[in-house]
């Protein structure tokens, strides 16, 4: 389990985001460029993804950040500029 340590590089911040976002889906895999919300996704599991993903980075995410672009790869991006600042 990738923890709050260190997410310097854009590659960890996007396996991180993919172990959540299986884990919301039960374990299944999926495409970085899928939609989250054509995935399966609820607004439920969004909250639940977005509050493991806060606890694990230590960082504050707004749900806009997320429905810019719904989908593992691009939110990686945004979340590793964010922790870049």
């Amino acid at each position: 389990m990738l923890t709050a340590t260190r997410f310097d590089r854009i590659e960890d911040v996007q396996a991180l985001v993919n172990e959540v976002f299986a884990g919301s889906f039960g374990g299944a895999s999926f495409s970085p460029e899928a939609d989250f919300f054509e995935l399966g996704g609820t607004s439920l599991s969004l909250a639940i993804v977005l509050t493991e993903l806060e606890n694990r980075l230590d960082l504050e995410i707004p749900v806009a950040t997320f429905l810019e672009k719904s989908n593992a790869r691009d939110f990686a991006i945004r979340l590793h500029a964010m922790l870049k600042r």
